[in-house]
């Protein structure tokens, strides 16, 4: 689960942007989940993909087992980086012909589709966009005695500077009690 100020710059995101960094951050990889249940949330992919895809036998065991099994095989090692979620936004990008002309359900197609989603422009910069944005807000660590000492003397210094030239210090008098 990703910290709370994380979920809160998702949140600030565009849709489209939320939907591929949720993804990536907030859905479990095959590797990390049980070797069952990975499978059976690629089975559930696939099927769900095959019905997307219009497939008359989208619940034949026989095809489900075959395709679940080899791209659970390509998840652990292959893409063990992508995270269900990931392959999901694949499959739904592969099947509406996002990633070139719809050729059936097969390995083949499956594989590519994986490949063009990783490779995709734009979910390059929905990561890029996010990170700039954890990056701005990334909270700072509060400082240690010995740096807010320091920090103290400093003010102190400015303030007797800005004293001894006649200047108003009553700011950073301010600033030193906060």
């Amino acid at each position: 689960m990703l910290p709370i100020h994380q979920v809160q710059v998702i949140s600030q995101l565009p849709d489209v942007e939320q939907r591929l960094v949720s993804a990536k951050y907030q859905q479990p990889k095959a590797t990390e989940l049980d070797a069952h249940d990975a499978q059976a949330e690629i089975a559930l992919l696939i099927t769900n993909l095959l019905v997307d895809a219009g497939y008359k036998d989208s619940q034949s065991e026989k095809v489900i087992f075959n395709l679940t099994t080899r791209v659970f095989d390509d998840m652990i090692t292959r893409y063990k980086h992508l995270t269900l979620g990931e392959l999901k936004i694949a499959f739904n990008e592969g099947v509406r012909g996002n990633y070139g002309e719809f050729k059936g359900i097969n390995i083949t197609t499956i594989s590519f589709w994986i490949k063009s989603f990783e490779a995709s422009e734009y979910r390059k910069n929905a990561l890029q966009h996010f990170n700039k944005l954890l990056g701005l807000q990334t909270p700072k660590p509060p400082p240690c005695p010995a740096q807010t000492e320091a920090l103290l003397q400093k003010a102190c210094a400015n303030a007797y500077a800005d004293f001894c030239a006649g200047k108003n210090f009553t700011l950073i008098a301010k600033v030193i009690y906060n």
